[in-house]
């Protein structure tokens, strides 16, 4: 259970940009090379845990967990999820509280940010395409829509997430009737 526990706890620390950002990680260590589960389980996991309230990876983890061990397993990795980030607002307050007028300081944490959509973009994309049976084309039509509805300001973010569920079933009927075919 330790090695379950390091897994989770080391992406808290390393993957910048929340919970999404650290979901091809885990992926890669929890399926590719521990082999713990399947990737259509884990799909189904990162489903599950999508549409549940709270941070993604802290309901990826309870799920991994209870998967894995059970309650006690659900518990453990929930901890190792938690907590590096309670180590590091810590640690931040701490001991950068002065920092937050210096400019070099700012501009250090904005270049962070291409990176932490690249590993958002990357992490969904990948979900995306197990999603819709490996159809590329699809995956890019899909992620066009959303993206060009993000650029409007005024749209609300329950339109853009109907609009998401809803063209997911589209793509879905079109792969469904595509396959029968």
């Amino acid at each position: 259970m330790f090695k379950y526990f390091l897994i989770f706890f080391k992406y808290g620390f390393f993957a910048f940009g929340g919970g999404y950002s650290m979901i091809s990680l885990i992926e890669k260590d929890i399926v590719h090379k521990h082999k713990l589960m399947s990737e259509t389980k884990f799909t189904d996991i990162v489903s599950i845990s999508s549409s549940l309230p709270g941070a993604i990876a802290l309901n990826v983890g309870i799920f991994v967990g209870f998967f894995l061990k059970g309650f006690r397993g659900a518990v453990i990795i929930a901890a190792a999820v938690a907590l590096p980030s309670f180590i590091i607002v810590v640690t931040i307050v701490a001991l950068l509280s002065g920092l937050y007028d210096n400019i070099i300081f700012l501009k250090i944490i904005s270049g962070i940010k291409p990176v932490v959509f690249a590993l958002i973009f990357v992490a969904g994309f990948n979900i995306l395409k197990k999603v819709f049976n490996k159809n590329k084309y699809l995956v890019l039509i899909f992620i066009i829509v959303i993206s060009v509805l993000f650029l409007f300001k005024g749209i609300s973010m329950s339109i853009i997430i109907f609009t998401s569920v809803l063209l997911g079933i589209i793509i879905h009927k079109i792969n469904s009737f595509a396959q029968n075919k």
